[in-house]
């Protein structure tokens, strides 16, 4: 069992790996630290205490096993993984190297999100046979592609097959580099980071990927000192009548004291004012009764809302916190305490809302962990929860549940996740507890 440990150095992540013994041949830990191999993570030796230690470089990159473990992956994202894996063993031996020094664990497989990059960890220390590891990346495959796919299915598991009876070889996957984008529908895939979360997805045809848009944290203005605008098309008709019939106003009164007319024409031109002043008169009616329409529907927006967004998700959320404070109230409705003349009312104080409330710049930030795992970041094409802020990661943290507990883990986020003030290390979990307050990047979060 190798010992890995996450590191943060400045302005770079590690994973550090504690050698043990002497690697198999010094020939390939000298390729792997002097030479830029791609589809290889960079590697550095450092000596401490005595003992040897590579470090990984893993900058804006997550495992696979991270990203996926909870998630369905489509077609396109699995061939993409295998193809890559074909390309590099290619490269390594191209350098000489052994294959047996891959590791091919879910967890020692990176990918950055941002240009869909799949690398490798090459520990030239390794003994073991390569096949193993073969194994344990198919297997994990197979638990996360989607099984609606049975073409995708059979690729997997006849891999799987020939790995397990001994016969896996490159060749066996160099069909999957010249996989198209496009689905046996005819239609475009989902973009690569595109996998969706079970039990929650839309199901689509038999063929076709499965399908989620991320959901996106909903951000909220503090309230406005101006009154909210009208409707533009509303704004736009309302002002062209108001300098028509004000042009209108301006024309008659400078023809009637211009110029000498007649009782006929002197009467023509007092319909035509006042016809215009009552234009001009409804036209402001019309403006003000708008204007408050469009306020008082503001106002029950906000009430509605109360802070919390406007997602179906999150209404859902409010509707079962008071559910669950109406089943506590009724429990205890038949053992009233009095104290004195006033009666002790049961709090629900305790129950937990499961939410991440923050406030930032005069934007709110609200999100919601009654669904779970849930990954925080700012490339929603990666994410749960989108929050579109600079100094949040593009993967930044994940929340999962752990023996009915929530558990926060740091996906080697730049600058940072905090627990009351304590930084994570990269890739570190946590318990969080109601009332803990929780920080990414500049935003500070308090969890209820």
């Amino acid at each position: 069992m190798l010992e890995t440990k996450y590191y943060k150095d400045l302005n770079h992540n590690y994973l550090t790996i504690k050698c043990q013994g002497e690697p198999q041949d010094k020939y390939q830990l000298k390729m792997i630290t002097e030479n830029k191999i791609p589809g290889l993570l960079g590697c550095i030796t450092r000596y401490i205490n005595g003992n040897t230690y590579l470090y990984y470089e893993v900058n804006s990159r997550q495992d696979i096993k991270s990203l996926y473990e909870y998630k369905t992956l489509n077609k396109r994202q699995a061939m993409h993984i295998l193809a890559e894996l074909k390309n590099v063993l290619r490269e390594i031996q191209s350098f000489l190297l052994l294959d047996s020094g891959l590791l091919l664990r879910p967890e020692y497989i990176f990918i950055n999100c941002e240009t869909e990059e799949v690398q490798f960890i090459y520990y030239p220390y390794e003994k073991g046979g390569n096949e193993n590891f073969v194994l344990v990346l198919l297997e994990f495959l197979i638990k996360v592609i989607d099984h609606q796919d049975k073409q995708l299915v059979d690729i997997v598991y006849n891999l799987y097959q020939l790995a397990d009876s001994g016969r896996f070889v490159i060749e066996e996957i160099e069909f999957l580099s010249d996989v198209n984008k496009y689905d046996d529908s005819g239609q475009k895939s989902p973009d690569f980071y595109s996998g969706t979360k079970e039990p929650s997805g839309t199901i689509m045809d038999d063929d076709s990927a499965i399908a989620v848009k991320p959901a996106y944290v909903y951000l909220e203005s503090a309230p406005p000192s101006y009154d909210p605008p009208l409707d533009k098309k509303q704004n736009i008709s309302l002002f062209i009548m108001a300098v028509i019939s004000a042009t209108g106003t301006v024309a008659v009164l400078y023809i009637k004291y211009r110029y000498l007319l007649g009782s006929q024409e002197i009467l023509i031109t007092w319909i035509l004012l006042f016809t215009f002043l009552f234009i001009l008169l409804v036209t402001g009616v019309l403006y003000l009764f708008l204007k408050f329409n469009n306020c008082t529907e503001k106002v029950v927006e906000d009430d509605i809302s109360q802070g919390n967004g406007d997602s179906d998700g999150e209404r859902d959320s409010e509707r079962d916190s008071e559910r669950n404070r109406e089943r506590v109230n009724e429990k205890v409705a038949d053992v009233p305490k009095r104290l004195g003349d006033t009666v002790f009312l049961y709090s629900s104080v305790n129950i937990k809302e499961n939410k991440l409330y923050g406030m930032n710049n005069g934007i709110r930030y609200n999100i919601n962990l009654n669904k779970l795992p849930c990954i925080v970041g700012k490339m929603a094409e990666c994410v749960d929860h989108c929050i579109a802020e600079e100094s949040i990661s593009r993967v930044h943290v994940k929340f999962t549940e752990n023996n009915n507990r929530i558990c926060m883990t740091d996906l080697n986020s730049t600058n940072g996740t905090y627990k009351n003030g304590l930084r994570l290390e990269p890739s570190e979990t946590v318990i969080i507890e109601a009332g803990d307050e929780i920080r990414l990047g500049n935003l500070n979060f308090n969890y209820r």
